[in-house]
């Protein structure tokens, strides 16, 4: 019997998430976006976490080769 209590409460739950709409970001923020990623200091930050990322990336593959030998 609460089984069909909880069924309820999931079809209304599921019924107000989808009600909602998720719209994307406006023409405005996409505009005001590309004007940021125009920035050398958008650039220079970009090429930072790259370059950080690609430093773990190297070392966690060097460690699970290391394992597996």
């Amino acid at each position: 019997m609460h089984i069909q209590y909880l069924f309820v409460i999931f079809l209304i739950t599921l019924d107000a998430i989808s009600s909602q709409g998720h719209h994307g970001p406006s023409e405005e923020e996409l505009q005001k976006f590309e004007e940021i990623k125009a920035t050398k200091e958008f650039q220079k930050a970009k090429e930072k976490v790259i370059d950080s990322l690609s430093d773990r990336i190297d070392k966690f593959v060097l460690e699970q080769f290391r394992k597996n030998q």
